[in-house]
């Protein structure tokens, strides 16, 4: 998402506001609207019951706020529409402190489906001031997009923290959605010259190492295969141009856990994760 505006009710009156201006707490109710779009992160969003993951690839938002009163709070889908699905199907995650898109399921307090109206999601749950809470929105269906309105509702004053979602690097690296490749194994970047570099990245010192070079005339002399093709390889780093034009990076964390990758083209217009 690129853009949020948030309206407020306090006292009778409507309030517009936006994220630039800071994080105003506002006590009753806090609404805002927004909407998920192509350029945002991914994530396999947990399942229904909060158990396991779903499988379910969706694009997310991510909310932090916080409460200032111990109290039980409703948070509310009031209005999803979303395509390419049929049905207008919405998703929460709340997590504490924090989301990962790589772990899903760390620190997460409670989901929803459709609790709310239709298929809309709705939480009512215990909330306290000494935490900071990541509302994740994301949908029910694998890949829609569409616009949504939120409502959270309780006795304390809600005060806005950040939102992530829309967090980039700046050093014009392909994977740079800092929701979802903050901690990433490897940099990928589409050079000058027309071809691919891939860096490891240390987890300790985040520094960089070339551990994958694709010239432009390996890119040419592929072309668009009829069957997916390594490109180049370093031990688990490979990346393949794809039968459909696309690029792939398969790499993995230091634990082994996968980390995949696809983009349209260099320079890359968009990006998105593969869980495998």
């Amino acid at each position: 998402m690129r853009r949020l505006s948030p309206f407020v009710m306090l006292i009778g009156l409507i309030v517009l506001l936006s994220l630039a201006l800071g994080a105003p707490a506002w006590a009753g109710v806090l609404a805002f609207s927004g909407s998920l779009d192509t350029s945002d992160p991914t994530i396999n969003r947990p399942n229904d019951t909060g158990t396991g993951l779903s499988g379910v690839t969706s694009y997310f938002d991510a909310v932090y706020f916080t409460v200032d009163a111990a109290a039980t709070y409703t948070i509310t889908m009031t209005s999803g529409f979303f395509n390419p699905s049929a049905t207008d199907d919405g998703f929460f995650a709340l997590y504490v402190e924090d989301v990962s898109a790589g772990s899903p399921l760390i620190g997460l307090q409670e989901v929803d489906d459709d609790a709310g109206a239709g298929l809309l999601p709705r939480l009512v749950d215990f909330l306290e001031p000494t935490f900071t809470y990541v509302l994740v929105i994301a949908t029910g269906n694998p890949l829609d997009i569409g616009s949504y309105s939120v409502e959270i509702s309780g006795t304390g004053n809600i005060t806005f923290g950040r939102f992530a979602s829309g967090r980039r690097f700046g050093d014009g690296r392909v994977n740079n959605l800092l929701a979802t490749d903050a901690g990433a194994p490897v940099a990928v970047y589409c050079r000058a010259d027309g071809g691919i570099s891939v860096y490891f990245v240390s987890q300790e010192s985040s520094r960089g190492s070339l551990v994958v070079l694709v010239t432009r005339t390996r890119i040419e002399a592929v072309g668009v295969p009829t069957e997916n093709t390594l490109l180049g390889f370093l031990g688990n780093v490979r990346v393949y141009r794809l039968t459909t034009g696309e690029f792939q990076l398969n790499a993995a964390y230091p634990d082994g856990k996968p980390y995949t990758i696809v983009w349209d083209s260099c320079p890359a217009t968009r990006y998105y994760h593969v869980d495998l």
